[in-house]
């Protein structure tokens, strides 16, 4: 979950909400998400999506999307007897600016499958798995790609899990689970699109919903 004026928002990878090419047709209908979600348990309920945001850009299907456009936020129903999620569970405060360099970063995820790691490791994607670590920039001769790298064996599954910084004692969003590196894997780099301006955007569609 994502603090927000709605009290109802969470944030997560664009490709996760949308066809990335049909525009405002293209978003993707039974949205919901499970919080604690854990081996087919659902402590919490089901919360069903009223309002998916992407950038337009990546709606549009920008040939840059992936770099600097593919994150989004989903505006979920108040649910009985909870309300709205962020008054019943609170949620994560962000930060969000071309910076791509930080420390002691946490990203979560519910993969099926990892880089050099057996499937029998992920169980099918019914448990929440992290990774931790240090982000950079991907590509830093490029100062038009500013996406965050980290190591991270994470793979199909976990798209859209947050990259968190200050765990301890502030917690931030910084970005979310993109992609990873070629098709097949060819390392455990696990990136996030830059989120500058398009987060920036997003969250304050989502603040003036």
């Amino acid at each position: 979950m994502i603090v927000s004026n709605t009290k109802s928002a969470l944030w997560t990878a664009a490709h996760c909400l949308h066809d990335g090419q049909s525009g405002q047709s293209g978003f993707y209908t039974n949205v919901t998400f499970v919080p604690a979600y854990r081996n087919g348990q659902a402590p919490w309920g089901t919360w069903e999506a009223q309002n998916l945001i992407v950038p337009t850009s990546f709606a549009d299907g920008d040939i840059d999307k992936m770099i600097d456009a593919d994150m989004g936020s989903v505006i979920l129903k108040p649910l009985a007897p909870y309300g709205n999620i962020q008054d019943a569970m609170g949620g994560y405060g962000y930060s969000f600016s071309f910076n791509t360099d930080y420390d002691d970063v946490y990203t979560l995820g519910y993969p099926t499958e990892g880089y050099n790691r057996p499937a029998s490791d992920f169980n099918n994607g019914e448990y929440m798995m992290y990774c931790q670590g240090n982000t950079e920039d991907a590509f830093p001769f490029n100062f038009l790609d500013n996406r965050l790298k980290m190591d991270c064996d994470m793979g199909q599954g976990s798209s859209g899990g947050p990259f968190l910084t200050g765990i301890s004692q502030d917690i931030k969003i910084v970005g979310a689970n993109s992609h990873t590196a070629g098709d097949p894997r060819s390392s455990d780099d696990l990136f996030s699109s830059e989120h500058a301006n398009h987060a920036i955007a997003v969250i304050n569609a989502v603040n003036g919903s």
